[in-house]
């Protein structure tokens, strides 16, 4: 599945998320391993300041959506190399 922009609610299969950022509340459907990345760490703490820790319904994220994208990227290319990492252990 590419990560990016969902229309389709029922599209998150198992060990993705969807979250919801910028304005337009625009929805990602992410890999949750993103979640523990540091990146990712500052958006949750902005998370927890704005909505507290217990909100309903999908993950919102309060930052811009450019800034949301260049973090996905970041993550994505650190994931990507855990992968690689990992794959040539295994050899």
């Amino acid at each position: 599945m590419v990560v990016g922009k969902t229309r389709n609610l029922r599209e998150i299969p198992k060990g993705y998320l969807a979250v919801y950022v910028g304005d337009e509340m625009q929805r990602y459907v992410i890999p949750a391993i993103y979640l523990s990345f540091p990146d990712f760490s500052v958006l949750m703490e902005s998370v927890a300041e704005e909505f507290g820790y217990e909100q309903e319904g999908g993950l919102r994220i309060p930052c811009e959506e450019e800034e949301f994208q260049e973090i996905l990227l970041r993550c994505f290319e650190k994931h990507r190399i855990m992968k690689k990492k990992k794959s040539a252990k295994r050899k």
